[in-house]
């Protein structure tokens, strides 16, 4: 038996070997086909090719899964995702723009098969850029072009965002009732670039350039006018004081603050000579300095060389009026 399979084997050995190695890729193709490797962030959607086609109660979740070498596992992303598309739009006055919108998206796991079966991996192309080229064109031909330069663009955004969120469904084939589902969901959308003719936007630029211009002149005005408040209220206030000092401060007043000063004078170290009495209403008359008794006198000032360092005082007599006033 052995001898007889060893003639054999001599007698076919290059169609063994090929046979064999054949063999071998077509087992290493098959078990390749039936182990699906799912990687994190992914969920996978099977399809099999003689039973029910598309599996809609269940979806595979990340890691490794073996299938039946002629079905077929589609995988799809369900991490946060970016696209950017650009749309030509017209505004308000019929000035074209181009809007360049900005979008995050998932797919919803639950809805995964049917998004699969009735859409396709292409959903984001079917589904969803139509219905959002719709909004945007509805949204930008309500607004003039300068309007959406401005803080209408933060409320385009969020209208968007909420009707997109609203459409972004379709009905369920499987549903007797026709109810819709939705397929993806949206976390963001922005608006992150709009172009328009460059003489619409020279115009825009010259027109906002003449509405600053005007507010500051607005604003100079506004200024000129408390200015004028400002000084009508400080001659207010000084006609007021003025008034004051006329009805409140009577002669002898004056001249008590005078011998005052007077003898603050006397008591300080500058050199200087005090004639007692000869002065207006009698009030002293102060010589060696440029001071009179009703003016202040710096304490600090160098001291005359040419007087001693204290006061000489001379007397003189005193006027018939005002002897009892100056006593000698």
């Amino acid at each position: 038996m052995f001898s007889r399979t060893k003639r054999l084997y001599k007698k076919h050995k290059l169609e063994i070997i090929i046979t064999s190695i054949l063999g071998s890729m077509l087992l290493a193709l098959l078990i390749k086909a039936a182990v699906e490797t799912i990687r994190p962030g992914i969920e996978g959607v099977r399809w099999h090719r003689f039973f029910s086609g598309t599996e809609l109660g269940r979806t595979y979740t990340e890691g490794t899964h073996f299938i039946w070498p002629w079905d077929h596992m589609y995988l799809y992303n369900l991490r946060l995702q970016e696209f950017s598309n650009t749309f030509d739009v017209l505004a308000k006055n019929g000035v074209s723009v181009d809007v360049e919108v900005t979008f995050h998206y998932r797919p919803f796991p639950s809805n995964l098969p049917m998004l699969h079966k009735y859409i396709g991996p292409d959903y984001v192309r079917i589904l969803i850029l139509p219905k959002i080229g719709s909004h945007v064109r509805e949204l930008f031909a309500q607004y003039e072009p300068e309007e959406l330069f401005s803080v209408r663009r933060p409320q385009i955004e969020k209208k968007l965002l909420a009707n997109i969120r609203d459409e972004i469904m379709d009905v369920n084939p499987q549903s007797p009732t026709n109810e819709k589902m939705q397929y993806v969901k949206f976390e963001n959308i922005f608006i992150t670039s709009m172009t328009l003719p460059a003489k619409v936007v020279e115009a825009i630029e010259h027109k906002e350039a003449t509405k600053q211009r005007a507010m500051a002149y607005k604003h100079r005005i506004t200024i000129e006018k408390q200015e004028k408040i400002r000084k009508k209220l400080e001659a207010e206030g000084i006609r007021d004081f003025q008034n004051t000092i006329n009805e409140g401060i009577s002669e002898k007043y004056l001249v008590w603050k005078g011998i005052e000063a007077t003898t603050k004078l006397a008591e300080s170290k500058n050199a200087k000579i005090i004639v007692i009495g000869g002065g207006k209403d009698g009030l002293p008359i102060i010589l060696g300095g440029e001071y009179t008794a009703s003016q202040p006198v710096d304490d600090d000032e160098d001291e005359d060389a040419a007087f001693d360092p204290k006061p000489k005082v001379v007397r003189q007599p005193a006027p018939a009026n005002q002897g009892a006033e100056h006593p000698p």
